[in-house]
């Protein structure tokens, strides 16, 4: 099984891709948070997408677009700055300020107007493309008429999230329609991403699934990033072993500490860092359900001395 990191904006950038990949490896694929093809490159997404701060990872680039020439524009920077030769649609962000402008999974509720642009796309595209999607917009009996477009165009994966967005991440994932989106693109290559949070997660997924050879994690790698470690080790001894040992430990508090100073080296002042660590921490914290008093004191911190001092008392006797 093929395991890919769901891109999640803000939160999933080359900082923590790489982090995560010195300490934990074991994804194949990580996706950038997405990118607005009708811009230009900021100066965050160029760094992001340097394949020098992405060292020995595919990374694949996420565009959000609903206008083919926009996407060709921007493949063809990506491919003449940086090399890239493929790119994946976001048609699965549920964010409101997406959706209301009729990009992410927003754009799912105009199927006309979809078929139309994969049309043309596919027409002049001359590198695969990949498509991370929803199940519609308000309701799954949408899904029909998605898969219906789906199914004919040559994408080289089709990333599925049994949601609408209506459902944003409430609730069980709809698998009955991911079952019939696997029969009905049979022949395609099909990943499924939604909650994958702990190893008997992604055991379920597999032996409902037994042919199935992709899946995409997000929250569950940011909650548990030794996750990774769990199902490697599933892999090769076919054990279900949700216990976390001492080394385990050790590595996440590399990983922690790498992001840290990386971004202390990155980003301006104390404040800005602390911003995206406690962000991270906001998922970390479930791993430390005895250090609610640290944990909050850490949440609170304003400096990055008292951050770290909460972090050392945090990793004591793990």
């Amino acid at each position: 099984m093929q395991i890919y990191l769901a891109p999640m904006e803000g939160i999933t950038n080359y900082i923590y891709r790489s982090a995560l990949d010195r300490w934990f490896p074991g994804v194949n694929r990580y996706f950038t948070p997405f990118i607005s093809a009708q811009k230009n490159l900021n100066k965050k997404q160029d760094r992001d997408v340097n394949p020098q701060n992405n060292p020995n990872m595919q990374v694949i680039p996420q565009l959000m677009a609903h206008r083919a020439e926009d996407v060709l524009k921007m493949q063809a920077l990506l491919k003449e700055r940086y090399g890239y030769n493929e790119i994946n649609l976001n048609q699965g962000c549920p964010s409101q300020t997406v959706v209301s402008k009729n990009h992410g999974s927003g754009f799912l509720r105009d199927v006309e107007n979809m078929e139309r642009y994969f049309d043309e796309l596919f027409q002049k595209a001359d590198f695969p493309i990949s498509v991370k999607t929803r199940l519609g917009v308000e309701d799954v009996s949408e899904w029909d008429a998605i898969l219906a477009v789906y199914q004919k165009f040559p994408f080289s994966e089709i990333i599925i999230h049994p949601r609408t967005t209506r459902d944003q991440y409430a609730g069980k994932p709809r698998m009955e329609a991911f079952s019939e989106g696997l029969e009905r693109l049979s022949g395609k290559s099909i990943c499924y991403n939604g909650d994958i949070v702990t190893l008997a997660d992604y055991v379920a997924i597999k032996e409902a699934y037994p042919n199935l050879e992709k899946v995409m994690i997000g929250r569950g790698i940011l909650k548990n990033p030794m996750l990774l470690k769990a199902i490697e080790n599933y892999e090769k001894t076919g054990l279900c072993d949700e216990s976390i040992p001492h080394e385990y430990w050790v590595n996440l508090y590399g990983m922690m500490k790498q992001i840290r100073d990386v971004m202390q080296e990155t980003f301006s002042g104390d404040a800005h860092v602390l911003a995206h660590l406690k962000e991270l921490w906001g998922y970390l914290a479930g791993l430390f359900p005895e250090n609610k008093k640290e944990i909050k004191s850490l949440k609170k911190s304003r400096k990055l001395a008292e951050y770290d001092a909460v972090v050392q008392l945090l990793f004591q006797g793990k």
